[in-house]
């Protein structure tokens, strides 16, 4: 079980790692969270739109 919670966290940029359920919209420079704005990091976005592709 602990495993499959930690499949939910993505890294989107060198700061930030999100849990990739609470995503709200998925822009192509940012993605919200709770009515927040999170850049998208350039070596990020291809893993990203991979796991969008998965859902």
């Amino acid at each position: 079980m602990k495993k499959n919670r930690l499949q939910e966290f993505i890294r989107i940029h060198r700061s930030f790692v999100v849990n990739f359920s609470r995503l709200e919209a998925v822009a192509e420079s940012y993605v919200e969270i709770n009515g927040k704005l999170i850049p998208i990091g350039k070596q990020y976005k291809e893993e990203l739109h991979r796991m969008m592709n998965k859902v």
